[in-house]
């Protein structure tokens, strides 16, 4: 058996390059010295010039040898022609001189330093580095030993082993040379216990040769407490077209993850900007991956000043998460930046398709058709400092995906599109969630500019606001900033210290928020303002809607909270800065409020005297009409036999009204089981009305009863 041993010395910043003769243990040749081995040391850094920009391309530079930090003369110094790239360089320090460093400039053990200076004009030297054990080996490399040993002294004990590393015995005999620190001759034994292929050895104690933390694991060269950790720029780009050797990174990035254990991987991308043809796939069924971008060094790289993924693709998505219940998935500091908008661009940024429990932090979004599009089976997501910029739509769920939503939450951030040139148009589906079911979706310290809201979908859903601002302050424009869709007919939407900015005074606008399909809007403080005159804050446009706003600020010329069809507006401490007006049905003032001016109540005329709750509950405008105003309490209608199924009740007056040219609201009351879903007047008689609700799962009804109140002018 020959057995081959490397020298290894830690080193920081450099490494030593060139040793002359490689230890193998058992080898006869003659003592006789190799000739002429210069004696360089590898050294790879980072330069900038005197105005901080990093180097690019051939520059001169001088490297030199101190026993000081600071200050004194050098002990040796050169000087060579230096390739730079993005101001890294790597060289071998002595490759100028035949015969390299000098050995003796180490001979002593005396700690050394290493400065480096780029030769020009008003250019200083670097600090200085300092230079661990590997250089202090050129000594020994001097006089081709190793510890003071010659080659031929190593002679293997049992020459006949079989080739495979298992317990064998390597002596050697110490001649009388005179760089042997011992002074008297004397022998000892090397044993190794056995090893494993593919793993280095190490010296585990001063005669024992075991199993090293380092194994070359299919080519790729990883240490026991980076198993799961891939480099993407340590593997080379797969042949393909339009892969161009290794431009493109996303094919780096793939085999980085096909090389992942089954138990997934982080995988670590180098500062930079790179581009990525071939999008990023991360499909295999639980099997995490963390995709981690390095801060690293890059100024001159984007404004966003972090590790760029420059995506050349116009459709498809650059990165897609497809890993299911791997729990730990997710993307950390990068920034994806697309095509740029246009009509022909159509790229996702990020596509999440049944990702489950993962999280994404500090990411850079910009460019793209869609910034992050939800797939079906998306639950449980949550998003950190996530910043969208200039993305036709922000956020999209798509129609028709399932399971989507539940719990997704934004913990700060940013969405706009007020960036880019030419500027794109404010748009209500900025953010736009069309499609899944059973969704709770979050946005907290978010920032909504020039970036509209729409919520449109099916189903039993909440979505919360909290310390969340949105505004339009680039363009006038009329559009709404907040939409409850048709679709939405139980959703439940919930602005919490949030506020609502309008800043043009021509845009045409009539309202910040419009309500359709049967929802409910709850306003917990928080400002809403425009500059200019608004008949109201919020628009309904069926009979099914409900409002409740408690401690919220309405400023500058909004006359009403919420105008148009409803089913009930609750306030409670309203802080009014003119009269309040309110319209339509059922409307409940609590808790002693206080307000600023007078109380008119449209659309009847001025003086009218407000009744608080009576035995049914809703508060009555009594105006001394007799038998044209009427409250009815009824039994509600039967359970409903399916998610979204409709029942109704009939609701019939006491006394029939003229005609049909009646106001009427009505509200379900005392909540039997399952979750309270607002429902509306379908039909109006002289005699009655009908009152539906809609089931937000099987077998759930939602009133016991239901309060019904009518006025005939």
């Amino acid at each position: 058996m020959k057995l081959h041993c490397r020298l290894a010395v830690p080193v920081v910043l450099a490494v030593f390059s060139s040793i002359p003769s490689i230890l193998a243990l058992g080898q006869t040749n003659s003592p006789e010295q190799p000739a002429g081995v210069p004696r360089v040391v590898k050294f790879s850094g980072v330069l900038k010039d005197v105005s901080g920009n990093l180097l690019n391309g051939t520059v001169g530079v001088s490297f030199a040898v101190y026993s000081d930090s600071t200050g004194g003369a050098p002990l040796w110094e050169e000087t060579q022609n230096v390739q730079f790239s993005q101001g890294r360089y790597s060289v071998f320090l002595g490759q100028s001189r035949s015969s390299g460093i000098p050995a003796e400039i180490f001979s002593s053990g005396q700690p050394r330093w290493l400065g480096v200076r780029i030769l020009a004009p008003g250019e200083e030297e670097q600090p200085r580095v300092f230079l661990s054990s590997v250089p202090y080996a050129l000594k020994a490399v001097d006089a081709d030993t190793v510890g003071g040993l010659p080659p031929s002294a190593f002679v293997k004990a049992n020459p006949d082993s079989s080739g495979v590393l298992a317990t064998d015995t390597v002596s050697a005999t110490v001649p009388s040379v005179q760089n042997v620190q011992s002074p008297s001759a004397s022998a000892f034994t090397v044993t190794t216990p056995g090893g494993t292929k593919g793993t280095l050895p190490e010296f585990s104690g001063s005669s024992v040769i075991e199993n090293s933390p380092i194994k070359d694991s299919g080519g790729v060269v990883v240490m026991k407490n980076l198993e799961n950790v891939r480099f993407a720029d340590q593997f080379p780009c797969p042949s393909s077209p339009g892969c161009g050797g290794s431009s493109d990174f996303g094919a780096q990035v793939n085999a980085a993850y096909t090389s992942c254990p089954s138990t997934g991987c982080h995988i670590r991308v180098p500062a930079g900007s790179h581009t990525v043809s071939t999008p990023i796939s991360f499909t295999t069924p639980n099997k995490p991956v963390v995709l981690e971008c390095d801060a690293g060094t890059t100024e001159g790289v984007g404004e966003q000043g972090t590790t760029e993924l420059v995506f050349t693709g116009t459709s498809g998505a650059a990165i897609t998460m497809n890993t299911g219940g791997g729990a730990g998935s997710g993307i950390r500091g990068c920034a994806l930046i697309g095509p740029g908008f246009s009509g022909a661009n159509t790229a996702i940024g990020l596509m999440l398709d049944s990702d489950i429990k993962q999280s994404y932090k500090d990411l850079f979004i910009t460019g793209f058709y869609v910034g992050v599009q939800l797939g079906s089976s998306v639950y449980l997501d949550n998003f950190y400092n996530l910043q969208l910029f200039d993305n036709r739509k922000a956020i999209y769920a798509p129609p028709g995906i399932t399971s989507t939503g539940e719990n997704i939450s934004f913990f700060g951030g940013t969405f706009t599109k007020t960036k880019g040139s030419p500027l794109p148009p404010f748009s209500t589906d900025c953010v736009d969630i069309e499609g899944g079911s059973a969704i709770v979706m979050s946005f907290y310290n978010i920032s909504f500019d020039q970036c509209g809201i729409t919520l449109n979908i099916s189903g039993g859903q909440e979505f919360l606001f909290s310390g969340s601002h949105i505004e339009n302050s680039v363009a006038p424009t009329s559009l709404d900033l907040l939409t409850i869709g048709s679709n939405c007919i139980s959703c439940h939407v919930i602005l919490s210290g949030s506020d609502i900015y309008e800043g043009y005074a021509t845009s045409g606008r009539t309202e910040l928020i419009s309500m359709a399909g049967g929802s409910r809007l709850t306003i917990v403080g928080g400002i809403y303002l425009a500059a200019e005159s608004l008949p109201q804050a919020i628009t309904s446009t069926n009979y099914a809607n409900a409002v409740t706003v408690l401690g919220a600020d309405k400023f500058n010329a909004i006359t009403q909270w919420v105008g148009g069809s409803f089913a009930g507006f609750i306030t409670m401490n309203p802080r009014e800065y003119q009269p309040l007006t309110v319209a339509g049905g059922p409307i409940i003032l609590g808790g002693s409020p206080t307000i600023n001016g007078s109380i008119v109540s449209a659309p009847l005329s001025a003086s009218r005297t407000w009744t608080f709750p009576d035995s049914s509950g809703t508060v009555l405008l009594s105006n001394s009409k007799g038998s044209n105003v009427q409250s009815k309490r009824v039994t509600a209608c039967s359970t409903a036999a399916a998610a979204g199924a409709t029942c109704t009740t009939t609701v019939t007056w006491d006394n029939p009204f003229a005609d049909t040219s009646y106001t009427v609201a009505c509200n379900g009351d005392v909540v039997k089981s399952g979750v309270p879903l607002s429902g509306g007047v379908t039909d109006k008689t002289r005699d009655s009305v009908t009152f539906q609700t809609v089931a937000a799962t099987a077998a759930l009804a939602q009133y016991a009863t239901v309060d019904c109140v009518a006025l005939h002018e």
